[in-house]
């Protein structure tokens, strides 16, 4: 089964300049409230699961609204969007 790509804002410059570290720059102004990525795979957590699965796969969770959270089913899962910091109220 194929997994389509994530979709990156093409505003964003992503770099790694070293093998475990990945840097994402905006090359211009974002507004705000615009999509900057849509991912693919991944699942839909609870809160109390996702303190669950932290210790297993580290901090890849993102809230996407009070109770729930998006984030990998499996390491297939992981990609870019990953590596973002993100905030609800910036």
């Amino acid at each position: 089964m194929h997994r389509e790509e994530s979709w990156i804002h093409p505003a964003l410059s992503i770099q790694q300049p070293e093998e475990n570290w990945v840097e994402v720059f905006s090359r211009e102004d974002i507004p705000a409230g615009e999509c900057i990525g849509r991912p693919s795979g991944g699942a839909i957590y609870t809160t109390g699961e996702v303190y669950e699965l932290v210790p297993q796969w580290g901090d890849y969770f993102h809230q996407i609204d009070d109770n729930f959270h998006w984030g990998p089913k499996d390491a297939g899962d992981l990609d870019i969007l990953d590596f973002l910091n993100h905030s609800c109220n910036p």
